[in-house]
């Protein structure tokens, strides 16, 4: 028998490490073009709502309020954050909050580009930079997909009982869920059912991952995604206070499920960058009656501005941590 060649093991070696480094180098050029094209489509939508801001008197008051509704929607992504780390560190090695809020700090502005789904891509090619498995990176988006529906649904539904969500109001949201997201969920979940039972080895892949879906990930995170959606209510309510000093029938908690629903309706209906032009609509449909179309929208352009100034503080930050962590590492 021959004996196996040594320096057929290590030409073996070096192909493998220059596919590795060719691949890396790949990811780098995505995550490259990304960030550049993120940069100018979050520009150019922030100019656009800037020329669309409403006039406001400058008053310490509304700029108190106004600061912190950008405070609290920052805060919304610090929570968002908090999430994808239950989830990355369900894979192997844990990460921490500060690696993950780099991760999806820097990527989530992505999601001004057009198509829902380059935000996405930009976080899986940011984790596999900072070598995090994309599998890891992938089954940690989905999750949190899942649960933020779940959790926003949620909040449609006590909409419902509380009586303050009329049917007529929320079909433009059931629609827009009906003709996307519904076959989607449905496929996605009699899929899986389906091969989990039937193939062996799909059952194994899954319970090699369930620590992905442990009750008390799920839980946490569910309850965390609830309390985003009622950071979002305060941040109507405090922004409605600079648009109209009148007493307004509604409280904190009927703008979480509005927003919930405006949320959910951009966030099912595929490429609209951010929601954008769609939540807007939903928004307008559920609170025209009660706050009037001119007071709306305002409020609408309001809540986008903020959002997005908070997506613009958190990206920021996340780029400030990854260069002094790239300038230590280098040191």
């Amino acid at each position: 028998m021959t004996p196996p060649s040594f320096d057929n093991a290590r030409s073996t070696d070096q192909t493998t490490d220059k596919m590795r480094t060719n691949a890396g180098r790949a990811i780098d050029i995505v995550g490259r073009v990304l960030f550049g094209l993120s940069l100018l489509f979050f520009l150019t939508r922030f100019a656009t709502l800037f020329h669309q801001i409403p006039s406001i008197r400058l008053t310490a008051t509304n700029l108190l309020f106004f600061s912190l509704a950008v405070l609290l929607a920052t805060s919304c992504v610090a929570l968002t954050v908090t999430v994808s780390t239950l989830f990355y560190s369900a894979g192997a090695p844990p990460i921490t909050f500060g690696r993950c809020y780099e991760i999806v700090g820097i990527s989530q502005i992505a999601k001004y580009i057009p198509g829902n789904i380059f935000q996405h891509i930009g976080q899986v090619a940011l984790a596999i930079k900072k070598r995090i498995p994309g599998e890891v990176s992938v089954l940690a988006i989905g999750m949190q997909t899942f649960i933020i529906v779940l959790s926003g649904g949620s909040l449609i539904l006590a909409g419902i009982l509380s009586g303050y969500f009329s049917a007529g109001r929320l079909l433009p949201f059931l629609s827009s869920f009906k003709e996307f997201g519904l076959p989607l969920f449905l496929a996605g979940g009699v899929g899986a059912a389906v091969f989990a039972a039937l193939l062996p080895r799909v059952r194994g892949w899954f319970l090699a991952r369930r620590a992905f879906c442990s009750p008390l990930r799920l839980i946490s995170a569910f309850l965390l995604y609830w309390i985003v959606f009622g950071l979002y209510g305060i941040i109507s309510s405090l922004l409605l206070a600079l648009l109209s000093g009148s007493h307004v029938p509604l409280r904190w908690y009927d703008f979480s499920w509005g927003f919930a629903a405006a949320w959910l309706a951009g966030f099912l209906v595929p490429g609209a960058p951010a929601g954008l032009g769609i939540r807007e609509t939903v928004f307008l449909l559920l609170y025209e009656k009660t706050l009037g179309q001119g007071t709306t929208l305002a409020l609408a352009v309001l809540l986008r501005v903020v959002s997005a100034l908070g997506d613009l503080i958190t990206f920021l930050i996340a780029s400030r941590k990854g260069g002094v962590r790239a300038a230590e590492s280098v040191s």
